[in-house]
């Protein structure tokens, strides 16, 4: 059964939010339905900013882990005709360290808005208008 929207499940949709960026799941999580909250985000503005708000920090921690991932890395498993590489005098799994270059290039195009994109960058249409009267022509 649905709650009705009180202060608590508003609070807990909006932390859920924020976490995980998802709006059904965070709905649900609250005990709501998604056009329970969207009904309130229609009626009510300050609801609306902090759900606004609550997706800006779950964009925020998905820049982030794609920052870290890129730049930091990550440890994967290796693995070798499908068993894990166990080191011999442990017994433990070996890792690898990984790093994301497209996530890079992601996190570049978006904060510098640099001409990556496989057209080969942004194009404009420029026309020049020449008359006679201007000098030296």
């Amino acid at each position: 059964m649905r709650h009705k929207l009180n202060k608590k499940n508003i609070e807990s949709f909006l932390n859920h939010l924020s976490k995980t960026g998802n709006v059904s799941v965070s709905a649900k999580s609250a005990g709501l339905t998604r056009a329970a909250v969207n009904a309130e985000r229609e009626r009510n503005i300050e609801f609306a900013s902090a759900w606004d708000e609550a997706l800006r920090e779950a964009d925020d921690a998905l820049v982030e882990e794609a920052r870290r991932r890129a730049t930091v890395g990550y440890d994967e498993v290796m693995v070798h005709g499908g068993k894990v590489i166990l080191d011999p005098v442990s017994g433990d799994p070996i890792f690898k360290k990984k790093y994301s270059d497209s996530l890079m290039i992601f996190l570049l195009k978006d904060k510098r808005s640099l001409p990556l994109n496989e057209g080969g960058g942004k194009s404009a249409k420029i026309e020049i208008l020449i008359s006679p009267e201007e000098d030296g022509l």
